[in-house]
Parts: structure tokens; sequence; C-alpha cells
């Protein structure tokens, strides 16, 4: 017996994200022809831009306070134990170090 859905409250972002993991959960993915793109390709586009603007976001909030990419640097790293405990967060890390050089 399935479970009905859960409602969810939130934006685009996180219905993508959301879509995106019970994708990967139930192995769904676009079919072999082709054709529509499926909720997992839809999901991962909405990973990356939600990840691209969280970067972006921290990176303005820096240096709109003025703290500077040297103590930007070392929030990231105190946000560090519970960023690489997860994907998303290392990914996090990973476009906030290619902004930051670039």
């Amino acid at each position: 017996m399935q479970r009905a859905p859960r409602r969810v409250k939130g934006g685009l972002a996180v219905r993508l994200l959301l879509g995106w993991c019970a994708a990967k959960r139930q192995g769904g993915g676009a079919p072999p022809g082709g054709g529509a793109a499926s909720d997992s390709d839809l999901g991962l586009r909405g990973l990356l831009l939600l990840l691209l603007l969280l970067a972006a976001l921290l990176l303005g909030l820096g240096l709109l306070l003025g703290l500077g990419l040297r103590r930007l640097a070392l929030l990231l790293l105190l946000l560090r134990r519970r960023l690489l405990a997860s994907r998303l967060g290392l990914l996090l890390l990973l476009a906030l170090l290619l902004l930051l050089l670039g």
C-alpha cells in the first residue's frame, strides 16, 4: 500500500529538489527514446540553480557586510563540518570556491 504524497510548502526550487529526490529513490529517469524532460532532470537543474543562487547570496552578503574574502573564507571553514556532511553542502562549497577564484 502506498502512502499519499505529502503536501509541501515552498517555492519552485524546493519542489524541484523534492521531485529529484523522489525520482532518485524510485530509480526514475528519462525514457530510452528521449522525450520530455523527466522530474529527475528538472530536479537536477533546480538543484544546480539553487546552489548557484546560494553561492551568489553568500558571496554578496559577505562583500556587502564588508567581511572581505579572507573573513568569508574563514566563515566557510567554520561551516565546513556541517556542509561536508551532505553532497549538497559539498557542491555548494565547490561553487563558492569557483566563484571566489573566478
